[in-house]
């Protein structure tokens, strides 16, 4: 176990936050791998067609999702906080999957005709302005952010990488006409 040096004391080194992001990363990129020639082996095992029970619970169920996910993202997004683009990412992935199953799974000329529209019209632009939300004004997508830093306000200042959102009546002490952001009780410092 290696040691650092704060405030002039020696303290040990455990498993940083890099290390356990090397070990995540990994372990993620082998998980994606070793999905690929599952998929393979799906393709070519499962059976054309299928019957299906609940199928009515598994499309209602997937519509409620991406319900919660986009009226999340509109309201984190209404209240300024930056976890906003999380709902939106989700949002994204699950509008995503819906309109590839609706695609995949229909059936005759007029099906297949009503799945493309609702695709090509709603789920896709949907799902392309959730994950453009997502990354606006992100600190990594204009790739100047570094990492473990905070972002820069406009007024030139530092803020927090994740945005604060205010209790309405609530006032920082110190703060008399500030708008007191706060988060889950705890006083924001900016």
């Amino acid at each position: 176990m290696a040691d650092h040096e704060v405030d002039g004391q020696h303290e040990p080194v455990h498993a940083t936050g890099g290390a356990r992001k090397k070990i995540w990363s990994r372990a993620l990129i082998c998980a994606g791998v070793a999905l690929l020639p599952w998929s393979v082996y799906l393709l070519n095992s499962l059976p054309q067609t299928t019957v299906v029970s609940g199928w009515q619970i598994a499309w209602s169920g997937l519509d409620a999702m991406e319900a919660a996910a986009l009226a999340g993202t509109g309201a984190l997004l209404a209240r300024g906080d930056d976890r906003y683009r999380l709902c939106a990412v989700a949002a994204a992935t699950l509008l995503l999957a819906d309109a590839w199953f609706d695609v995949v799974t229909a059936t005759g000329a007029h099906g297949q005709a009503v799945a493309m529209a609702m695709a090509a019209g709603a789920e896709l632009p949907t799902a392309f302005c959730c994950a453009a939300l997502a990354v606006r004004n992100h600190p990594a997508a204009d790739g100047t952010a570094k990492r473990g830093t905070a972002r820069p306000s406009g007024d030139g200042g530092r803020v927090p990488a994740r945005e604060h959102f205010s209790i309405p009546g609530y006032r920082r002490p110190g703060n008399a006409g500030g708008n007191g952001a706060a988060v889950r009780g705890a006083v924001a410092v900016r």
